[in-house]
């Protein structure tokens, strides 16, 4: 029995047993709870001490990676920022269906028209 179930009991002892045979019961019945109880308590104290063991694991691992990703900031360097920031996008709308989107300007294109990727149709690159 665990400790809800024994204290269940000594509340149904207490309500039926008469006054002249509670004690001996009641005492012996008590002792067993306080006993469910500490047990419950010691295995409660063991499984906070496993978890607590595997945070430590956890946290040691997060550091070795916080560290290996810094590491790796490190190495690629602010060059490949630099890369992405050079490629400049423009922001159009499509005037057939109103659809928004985003395309690469690049050398020789000005005089290309677009093509909406939604409904497909043609049209004149606004100026920039």
């Amino acid at each position: 029995m665990n400790s809800r179930e024994r204290i269940a009991y000594l509340r149904g002892l207490l309500d039926s047993a008469p006054r002249e045979d509670r004690e001996g019961k009641l005492f012996a019945a008590i002792t067993e709870a306080l006993d469910a109880l500490a047990s419950e308590l010691s295995e409660h104290g063991r499984l906070i001490e496993l978890q607590s063991g595997n945070y430590d694991e956890l946290m040691e691992e997060f550091d070795e990676l916080r560290e290996d990703v810094y590491d790796l900031e490190q190495y690629v360097g602010p060059d490949s920022d630099e890369e992405e920031d050079e490629d400049s996008y423009i922001a159009t709308t499509c005037p057939s269906c109103a659809y928004c989107f985003y395309y690469k300007l690049e050398d020789g294109d000005e005089n290309e028209k677009l093509v909406c990727p939604k409904c497909g149709e043609e049209f004149e690159r606004s100026p920039v």
